[in-house]
This record gives structure tokens, C-alpha cells and sequence, in this order.
């Protein structure tokens, strides 16, 4: 069990080394949102999550509540027959949990970032609240971080939102580097920027001895944000 998914590369690594299969699971605490990756079937899908399992509907929506057309991004909401009925004594984080499609049926919200492949897998993309909105665009920080990670001196990453004058927000790379690192934070900023489109390039790349993580072992980015907004 984890709290943050498992990028492709573990994954292979899990095949390789441990007996047995591997199949991955996305779901929600609260029920209604649920997919399923064989692993070993779908060797190609390791970058996804996996599909909807039975008898989940799950749908993409966009900051108006709205379906998203096929193969663009959206909150991730879902239904099933297993879902809380709500918060204890808190109606009104209940009700702000809920989605209701067009019929009225009530969907969960994951507050996630999600998208659907050509093949119905689904690609998780982001935290909704670690989303970086930068001179109108949309920037999704684990993009970038995946990017980061790949770099053979970098032994772990993660990107954060921080004010920026022009944009209004911009992405900065937090890093910790290998032991046998060589690399500048300059050199590994271009490197990682030559790989992307313009929008989404990285402000700025600052080097870390650790990052500070929660007894689930996510990275704490609320609490690396507070350091650069006001």
C-alpha cells in the first residue's frame, strides 16, 4: 500500500525481482473510485493505473463540474456499489466530496488529475491542489517530475508552484541529488527544460539534502510551498 502511485520504472523493477504477478491498485478510501492494472498482461500500460474495475463508472470532469471531451484531462470522479455515505458531522465536506451527473447520481471527487488513453487506461497526471496555473496554462508537476527522476543524478524530485511577477505562478524543481552527483542545478535546469514544451518549462532547479515527508512517505509540498508564498 501506498500513497502516491508507482511510476513505471518500479514497477518493472518489482517484475523483475519479486515472485509472482504484480497488479496495481487505484482507489479512494471512501469508495467509488477504483482501477485495476495486471501488470504482467499489460506490459505496455505500466505508465497507467489500469481500467475501471466492474461495476465502477468513472468519469474526467473540468473545473465546472463539466464531462471533458475524450482524451483530455479532468478530476477524476467515480462511482460504485461501495461508497461512504458521507463524513461524520461534517455535511458540508460531504456534500463538497460529491459530484451529481445529469440524472442526479452521485459520483466521489479523488482530487486527482487524470487521463484516459486511447485504450481506456487511465494516466494519472496530478494532485488537483499541486496543479501549477502559470500565465494561464495549466502545468502538471509530476510531468516534470518524471522528467527530473530519469536524470541518472537525481535520486529524487518533486515540483512545486511559487509566485512568479509575470506569470502569476511558476515551477520550481526541488531536488536531491546523488551521492556521486555532478551535475549543477544550472546544468540539470536545461537539461530537463530542453525536454519540454516552453509552457511548461522549470523556473529555477534548487538542491535539497532531503525533502520532508509524511509518516506515509508523500513528499510534504504544502509545506515547501510556505516557504515561498507569502
Amino acid at each position: 500500500c501506498t500513497g502516491a502511485p508507482l511510476d513505471a520504472g518500479l514497477k518493472r523493477r518489482i517484475q523483475q525481482h519479486w515472485p509472482g504477478g504484480l497488479r496495481e491498485i487505484y482507489g479512494l478510501t471512501e469508495g467509488g473510485c477504483s482501477c485495476v492494472l495486471d501488470a504482467d498482461a499489460f506490459p505496455d500500460k505500466l505508465g497507467t493505473v489500469g481500467k475501471p474495475a466492474p461495476n465502477h463508472d468513472m468519469r474526467l470532469i473540468d473545473e465546472a463540474g463539466r464531462v471533458v471531451p475524450p482524451g483530455e484531462p479532468g478530476e477524476i470522479v467515480g462511482r460504485s456499489p461501495y461508497m461512504m455515505a458521507g463524513y461524520y458531522k461534517r455535511p458540508e465536506a460531504t456534500e463538497a466530496f460529491y459530484w451529481h451527473d445529469e440524472t442526479g447520481a452521485v459520483f466521489h471527487r479523488s482530487g486527482d488529475i487524470g487521463r484516459f488513453d486511447a485504450d481506456g487506461f487511465l494516466i494519472l497526471l496530478d494532485r488537483k491542489k499541486d496543479m501549477i496555473i502559470s500565465g494561464g496554462f495549466n502545468i502538471y508537476a509530476a510531468d516534470l517530475e518524471v522528467i527530473l527522476a530519469a536524470h541518472p543524478d537525481v535520486l529524487e524530485a518533486t515540483v512545486i508552484g511559487v509566485p512568479s511577477a509575470q506569470w502569476g505562478e511558476t515551477p520550481l524543481a526541488l531536488v536531491v541529488p546523488t551521492a556521486a552527483s555532478t551535475i549543477g542545478a544550472d546544468a540539470l535546469l536545461q537539461w530537463a527544460n530542453a525536454q519540454v514544451g516552453r509552457t511548461q518549462r522549470l523556473s529555477a532547479v534548487e538542491y535539497r539534502r532531503e525533502l520532508p515527508r509524511s509518516a506515509l512517505g508523500k513528499v510534504l509540498k504544502r509545506e515547501l510551498r510556505q516557504a515561498y508564498w507569502p
